[in-house]
């Protein structure tokens, strides 16, 4: 490339207003997004930006051309010596200045909005991690409560075909006679369906301790 660089002239009429706009530029410049929405900080493209900046904004005298890049400056040795020579001058301390502030700002601001966002996460996955547990719980009730009332619709089934709607009402008055006595209730159920030929059933407990005494006289 060849270049007269006693015609570059630094500007220094630049507004106030356009240093912070390539400030900013500057600054964004230094953060990449990767692909998991991640940000990586990177100061290697911040000095890119300022040497582009530099050639394409902040001078006179030089036409940097639609395919002027950072790595075009590094190739030419003789161009990035005029820039280091010169980033001194005119109003580009100004402009790395204010991107420092930036750039230290949003390194800040960053860290604490992702620290945020880790926080608001793992709320999310406690509360949906405590959602599941009583999603799963309230099917094991229910499933329990679907048993129960499976096996009480049966006995309920059982009794109607071993007793009738008269004997079920005495049955009602004997389980209040007894206090609900799950050994006497047992009794008289047993006894109760003794009566109807209902098959298969077991002796009761009188009837358990009658032939126990039985087989003690014979023995004797």
């Amino acid at each position: 490339m060849n270049i007269n660089f006693d015609i570059i002239q630094i500007k220094n009429d630049i507004p106030f207003s356009i240093l912070e706009i390539y400030a900013r530029v500057i600054t964004e410049s230094s953060f990449v997004t990767l692909e998991d929405k991640s940000e990586l900080y990177m100061p290697g493209r911040a000095e890119a930006a300022v040497v582009s900046l530099f050639y394409s904004h902040l001078v006179e005298g030089f036409d940097p051309g639609k395919d002027f890049n950072y790595d075009t400056c590094i190739e030419d040795t003789s161009l990035y010596e005029f820039f280091k020579a010169h980033r001194t001058e005119g109003p580009l301390p100004i402009i790395e200045h204010f991107a420092a502030l930036m750039t230290d700002f949003e390194k800040q601001r960053r860290i604490r909005s992702s620290s945020h966002e880790r926080d608001m996460l793992n709320s999310f996955l406690e509360k949906e991690s405590l959602r599941i547990d009583a999603e799963i719980e309230a099917n094991r009730e229910m499933k329990r409560l679907a048993k129960a009332q499976a096996l009480q619709t049966e006995n309920a089934n059982r009794v109607n075909q071993y007793f009738s709607s008269e004997e079920q009402a005495e049955l009602l008055k004997k389980m209040d006679e007894y206090h609900f006595a799950p050994d006497k209730i047992g009794d008289y159920l047993l006894g109760r369906l003794n009566n109807n030929g209902y098959p298969g059933t077991t002796p009761t407990a009188s009837e358990r301790q009658s032939e126990g005494a039985a087989e003690d006289t014979v023995s004797q």
